[in-house]
């Protein structure tokens, strides 16, 4: 018995079950202890990480996508953060949104009484045109307002812009 289950686990320690209760990381060759494993650590057990490019708002190239989210992971404002992949995701509440949920009666945006859709409070209202025209910025692309292209300390007081803005 101590031979198929050496054969089983390739010559890695077995670890003892009396004292703690152990799941085997295949992919690092390596036992976790289950008393002081992590959320992340499960969800990367059970499912691979993967890089999410195409999302509600607009689709990303991969290099995009992995330079926004590592730029977006590094804000120091949990808020900032929660609230840039709130809107990358599609998750503001706009007038549409809150209309569909019966949350208001109304949904049309409070500036121009247009229909409030996502995509109208980035790049259609023209109240946000006026502001991106200012900041010297290409108001028509999407992926210009979200701020793919920014470094760190850009998107910082960008996320603060968006928040004012959108939420």
């Amino acid at each position: 018995m101590l031979e198929i289950t050496g054969n089983i686990y390739a010559g890695m320690p077995i670890p003892d079950r009396n004292i703690h209760q152990t799941l085997l990381d295949m992919k690092k060759d390596r036992w976790l202890r289950c008393s002081a494993i992590t959320s992340k650590q499960i969800r990367l057990l059970i499912r691979e990480a993967e890089l999410i490019t195409n999302t509600k708002i607009t689709a990303l190239t991969p290099d995009e996508a992995a330079s926004l989210y590592k730029n977006i992971n590094r804000l120091s404002s949990t808020q900032n953060k929660t609230k840039m992949l709130r809107l990358i995701h599609g998750d503001v509440y706009c007038g549409v949104r809150l209309k569909k949920f019966k949350m208001t009666d109304i949904d049309t945006c409070i500036r121009c009484f247009e229909k409030e859709t996502i995509k109208h409070l980035l790049v259609e209202c023209p109240y946000t045109k006026e502001i991106w025209n200012q900041l010297g910025m290409d108001s028509n692309d999407i992926k210009n307002v979200i701020g793919t292209h920014l470094t760190k300390e850009e998107l910082k007081m960008h996320a603060d812009l968006l928040s004012s803005i959108v939420f």
